[in-house]
């Protein structure tokens, strides 16, 4: 039933493009790319092999190993100068291993985590403007990237938008080395629930219907709003120097009517996001990249005493453009009214070397690197735990 769903859609909207593309005089250049002709296909293949060893409390016991593969299979179908269809299917670890467990390639689960359409389209020189609408992985925040190092996303993944059912637009204009490109997008949404979000291989572990977590109402009951500000300030070729604000705000509804909480007034949560990247060369074999996000949830979960703040650093040097160091500080801080307080710190220090690229790869990453997981808990009676871990990974990307 919902691939009947998603496929009439898709065939809705190609009907309506195809009947203004026909509606349309076509001028005396006429020009088959501008029209609904002429597919193209560009995808990409990231593959990851990670494999880390960690010690849980300061007396080195509760050990584990694991050893898992991480895929992502990007695909862009271009089916003119306008409209894409695009999607990701993505290769996971669904479920979290246990402690004084030795986990190899386990659980590991296929799912398509995006299918949207977009159509794109300018309306001069400096003015561009987007529609999407589909499965989509929404763009609140970059702290969560990964591919800024080993474990850099651990903590930040927790707040990324991923699995949207989405119908959003976006306008951007301006100029990068001029005042500033500025980005400006709306996005309704839901979470998808029942429509695409099954897994083959292994079982996804899943909310019931009934614990209604934020995102679960209806689609234009929760909504999502984004500013990106862009600059360049380059000057040579090796002289690359750029800088990137990104600001947003996300309410996620909650169905109150079937909410399952202990609160007689459950709240829709809310979080507000402000980040930062400068990208700087410092001379022609030395670059600096620097992220930091900072995060504000408020009715975590839809509990109006649970509130949630994210502060991410992360820093990667680059030499020759081949060797990296990655420097990642993420901290995450939990709070419940008259209750407790608890916070999250992982520390990131790895280095890698990046291959060039050949016929069998476009890129092929060799990251190794320490970890250092700190968990406290203050509350009648205060905790803390720590867990320490080396690992490595080697990352695999191919454009086709």
């Amino acid at each position: 039933m919902a691939l009947k769903i998603i496929n009439l859609t898709i065939k809705i909207f190609f009907l309506i493009v195809f009947c203004t593309n026909k509606a349309m005089s076509k001028p005396a250049n006429f020009v088959a790319d501008n029209y609904f002709v002429n597919p193209k296909i560009n995808s990409n293949l990231v593959v990851d092999l990670i494999s880390h060893k960690s010690k849980n409390d300061l007396n080195n016991k509760r050990e584990f190993n694991q050893t898992l593969v991480r895929g992502r299979f990007f695909n862009d179908l271009h089916l003119n100068k306008n409209i894409i269809l695009k999607s990701q299917i993505l290769l996971n670890q669904f479920n979290h291993q246990q402690p004084n467990q030795i986990s190899f390639l386990d659980k590991e689960g296929l799912v398509l985590q995006e299918i949207n359409l977009n159509y794109e389209d300018k309306i001069n020189n400096l003015t561009n403007y987007s529609l999407v609408l589909g499965k989509v992985n929404m763009d609140f925040g970059q702290g969560w990237a990964w591919n800024r190092g080993i474990w850099s996303d651990e903590l930040s993944r927790e707040y990324r938008q991923f699995e949207k059912i989405v119908v959003g637009s976006s306008i951007s204009r301006g100029s990068k080395r001029d005042i500033g490109r500025y980005d400006l997008s709306f996005n309704f949404f839901k979470n998808d629930r029942k429509y695409l979000d099954n897994s083959v291989f292994a079982e996804r572990i899943s909310y019931n219907k009934q614990d209604q977590i934020p995102g679960d109402e209806n689609l234009f009951k929760s909504f999502n709003v984004n500013l990106k500000v862009d600059f360049d300030f380059s000057e040579k070729k090796y002289n690359q120097e750029e800088l990137h604000y990104k600001f947003g705000y996300l309410k996620s509804a909650v169905n109150k009517r079937i909410y399952n909480i202990n609160k007689a007034n459950p709240k829709d949560q809310s979080s507000w996001l402000a980040g930062l990247d400068y990208k700087r060369s410092l001379n022609e074999k030395i670059s600096i990249d620097f992220l930091t996000e900072y995060v504000a949830v408020e009715n975590f979960n839809g509990d109006a005493d649970v509130s949630q703040q994210y502060f991410i650093n992360n820093l990667i040097a680059k030499y020759n453009k081949n060797i990296n160091i990655t420097v990642s500080n993420s901290n995450k801080r939990q709070k419940k009214l008259n209750n407790y307080k608890s916070e999250q710190n992982l520390i990131e220090f790895s280095t890698g070397y990046e291959f060039s690229k050949n016929n069998v790869f476009d890129s092929l990453l060799l990251q190794i690197g320490y970890k250092n997981f700190r968990d406290s808990l203050k509350s009648s009676s205060s905790s803390v735990k720590e867990q320490r871990g080396l690992g490595a990974l080697i990352r695999y990307s191919k454009n086709f």
